[in-house]
């Protein structure tokens, strides 16, 4: 069984004629840069965490006003039952006072 040497692509293969010095320095190019598309990759995740928290606050908020819509619309539907009770009360108290007049007429 053969073992063969596997170099990254993010690392250039040197040249034959380099020196140990040169291809360290073009590691540690490659590492820096790999370094920095990790910080990269990181900052992205972080920022699409932040927004995700500020969509879920906005459908909080959003939740919160809805409720709060409903709970006017059902004390606004109370407040017309209560309406139109008193008015049939009151257009029953009118009926019973007119057929009052036309009886004592």
């Amino acid at each position: 069984m053969t073992m063969t040497n596997h170099i990254p692509a993010a690392v250039p293969c040197p040249d034959p004629g380099s020196t140990f010095m040169e291809i360290a320095a073009k590691i540690i190019a490659a590492e820096e840069t790999a370094r920095k598309e990790i910080r990269r990759a990181r900052a992205q995740i972080e920022a699409s965490n932040n927004e995700r928290w500020l969509a879920e606050k906005r459908l909080d908020f959003a939740k919160d006003e809805l409720a709060d819509v409903l709970a006017s619309i059902d004390a606004a539907k109370a407040r017309l039952a209560s309406i139109q009770a008193l008015t049939a009360i009151e257009a029953d108290r009118v009926l019973q006072a007119l057929n009052q007049e036309e009886f004592h007429a």
